[in-house]
């Protein structure tokens, strides 16, 4: 059951007991033992993680030219971060695409809490186009300064003009003004909208604030 469905919840293996055995178990006994199965089949998440030089390596081989790097904790060696960035994607940007550079952090929910961070660009047909994303420990000004300087040694530190544009992420601003100090950098509207939304009750308010900020 695990081996097919490896994040089955504990209820439904609950269901199935009950179906076939008429047994009933708690449902941390079931999470528990739920874990012990993947790990007997899929290997341990802590033991996964020593295969990031492997995974990098490979990465390289097949797509030669790509930027792809890592990092561990110089005290007890634990896993902190991976950049990847791949050539074609790199080319792509400074070939065809406009200076325009998206950046984001989402919260990756797993045992081990960690921050993803990305780098996209617009296509010819205004899609979203990877440049860049990394796996970090955390989001800080530090963090997000790795990430830039990966950046920069994937699409250089000189391209003029560029602009970023993002939420408001925790030091990244200052950590733009640090690695690319030339370029322009934007908040999102979306993001300021919605924080006016949530501070601001009033529609004739949240209407101006709209009109203002560009919208239609």
């Amino acid at each position: 059951m695990v081996k097919r469905y490896p994040d089955i919840p504990p209820k439904d293996i609950n269901s199935g007991l009950e179906k076939e055995f008429g047994l009933s178990l708690p449902y941390m006994k079931l999470w528990r033992a739920r874990e012990q199965a993947r790990d007997a089949l899929f290997g341990s998440v802590n033991d996964n993680y020593k295969w990031v030089p492997t995974l990098a390596a490979e990465l390289l081989h097949r797509n030669p030219g790509s930027h792809i790097t890592y990092a561990y904790n110089s005290g007890d060696h634990s896993f902190q971060r991976f950049y990847v960035s791949f050539k074609v994607c790199a080319d792509s940007f400074l070939a065809r695409c406009r200076p325009l550079i998206s950046l984001d952090a989402c919260h990756l929910k797993s045992k081990y809490l960690s921050v993803l961070l990305s780098a996209n660009a617009l296509d010819g047909n205004n899609g979203l186009f990877t440049l860049a994303f990394a796996v970090m420990e955390t989001e800080s000004k530090g963090t997000w300064s790795w990430f830039l300087q990966n950046l920069g040694e994937t699409i250089g530190l000189s391209l003029y003009p560029l602009c970023f544009i993002s939420d408001m992420e925790k030091g990244l601003g200052e950590a733009i003004k640090d690695v690319y100090p030339e370029a322009e950098h934007r908040i999102c509207i979306r993001h300021l909208w919605k924080n006016i939304k949530k501070n601001f009750h009033c529609k004739d308010g949240q209407k101006s604030a709209w009109t203002c900020l560009g919208g239609r």
